[in-house]
C-alpha cells in the first residue's frame, strides 16, 4: 500500500495498493481470487485476510465483484458488516468523503455520461464492425484492440477513425471488442467456448467454480484481462490442478465437495 511516485496509482490523490506489480486492478483481482480459492478450497474464516487488501486496491470493479461473490456465497452478514465499516470509514473523514465521491462521479461521468475513454470506443467498433460485415467476418489477429496492434502501430484504427481520447493505454482496455473484430463474432465465441471447457474435465467441481468463470466474463468487459498472463496465472493455472489434488487426497483438508 504505497505509492511509486509514477501517478499511476492514485486516483483523485486517494493511493491504491498496488503491490509489486504496480497495477492496483490485479492487485484487488490476485486478492478476490485468493479470497475465493480459500473459501471454497481452504478455509473459510482465513478467506477474510484477502478481502481486507482486496479493498485497499480500491479497484471499484472488483469491489463489486467482491459483493457479489458474498451474495453468492450466502454471507449476509459480512456483506452488512463491510458496509457498515465502509460507511463508517466514508463518514468519519470529510477529505476522504470528498476524494471517494470525486473519484465515483469521474468514472460515471466518464465512461456513462460523456464516454471520453478507449473502452467505449472500443465496443462502438465492434458493434459497426458486426453491423457492416456480419458476425463471421475477421480482420485478423494482431489487428484490433491488443498489445501488438498498439506496439505495430496497426492502420486499423486509422481505418475506422479510432479515438483515443489522448490516451496513451497499451491496449483499448477491454477484451470482447478485440477478440470478436479480430477473429469474427462467432469463431470469438467458439474460442471462449475451447476456453471454459477445460473446466469440464473437473465436472463435479463446476459448483464451486462457477463464479470464478463469471468473474473473469465481466472482468474482461472493464479490463484486457482474459488473456492477460498475470491474470489467469492465478486462477485457470491454480484451480485445476487444486481439484485434481483433491481428488488424488481425498483425506486432506482442502474441501471442496
Amino acid at each position: 500500500y504505497y505509492s511509486l511516485g509514477n501517478g499511476t496509482n492514485t486516483v483523485n490523490g486517494l493511493i491504491r495498493a498496488g503491490g509489486i506489480t504496480q497495477s492496483f486492478d490485479f492487485f484487488g483481482f490476485l486478492n478476490l481470487i485468493s479470497f475465493y480459492f480459500c473459501y471454497q478450497f481452504y478455509n473459510r474464516k482465513y478467506a477474510y485476510f484477502f478481502s481486507f487488501f482486496l479493498i485497499l486496491s480500491l479497484s471499484f470493479k472488483f469491489i463489486i465483484l467482491f459483493g457479489l461473490l458474498l451474495f453468492y456465497l450466502k454471507e449476509f452478514k459480512s456483506i452488512g458488516l463491510m458496509i457498515v465499516l465502509c460507511s463508517l470509514a466514508f463518514v468519519s473523514s470529510q477529505d476522504l468523503r470528498v476524494k471517494i465521491s470525486d473519484s465515483l462521479q469521474e468514472k460515471y461521468s466518464r465512461f456513462f455520461l460523456e464516454p471520453k475513454s478507449p473502452r467505449p470506443e472500443a465496443y462502438k467498433a465492434l458493434k459497426r464492425h458486426i453491423t457492416d460485415n456480419g458476425v463471421f467476418y475477421a480482420e485478423g489477429v494482431g489487428v484490433f484492440g491488443g498489445p501488438a496492434s498498439r506496439r505495430y502501430e496497426s492502420t486499423y484504427y486509422q481505418k475506422i477513425d479510432f479515438n483515443w481520447h489522448g490516451r496513451q493505454f497499451a491496449t483499448t482496455d477491454t477484451y470482447y471488442p478485440h477478440l470478436f473484430i479480430e477473429l469474427g463474432l462467432l469463431q470469438g465465441l467458439v474460442y471462449l467456448a475451447l476456453i471454459f471447457i477445460v473446466f469440464l474435465i473437473e465436472f463435479k467441481a463446476l459448483r464451486k467454480i462457477f463464479f470464478l468463470i463469471f468473474i473473469f466474463l465481466i472482468a474482461s468487459i472493464l479490463n484486457f484481462a482474459l488473456n492477460s498472463f498475470i491474470f489467469l496465472i492465478f486462477s485457470f493455472v491454480v484451480i485445476l490442478p487444486m481439484v485434481h489434488y483433491k481428488k488424488q487426497h481425498p483425506e486432506k483438508s482442502l474441501c471442496i465437495y
